[in-house]
């Protein structure tokens, strides 16, 4: 099961928040903001997307990264080309499927030895009797 929703994303932002402001102790929160703003990969659609925000955070940038505004230069106002953000691919569960049907397999044998053993004693006293 992936984890996910908002609750994951604010501790993950707040995290690397509190880290920023460590290795950059003089920045404001707007500058911080700015920065995990500027630093982050951006989705292929529309900013902000309704499902990824901003963006993938990118916490190594966003604590390493000279920006432009930190050089004395100006930040030029252009546009940030999107970056494909990887989706992660569906879950192959066939060796799960195959560890259910192999278990299943093996419960079910052990079900009819077991019958078979319990009848096993039935069988022979009616066939002593019979002769």
């Amino acid at each position: 099961m992936v984890a996910g929703g908002n609750a994951y994303a604010a501790a993950y932002v707040a995290g690397a928040a509190a880290l920023v402001r460590a290795h950059h102790p003089k920045l404001t929160a707007a500058q911080v903001k700015q920065r995990l703003l500027a630093t982050s990969d951006r989705v292929p659609r529309q900013v902000p997307d309704p499902q990824l925000g901003h963006g993938a955070l990118d916490l190594y940038a966003a604590v390493t990264a000279v920006l432009p505004a930190e050089r004395g230069a100006a930040v030029p106002n252009v546009p940030v080309p999107p970056a494909d953000i990887a989706r992660p691919q569906p879950v192959d569960d066939r060796a799960f499927r195959v560890a259910v049907a192999v278990a299943a397999a093996a419960g079910g044998l052990t079900v009819l030895m077991a019958a078979v053993a319990l009848a096993a004693p039935r069988i022979r006293r009616r066939r002593a009797r019979a002769r």
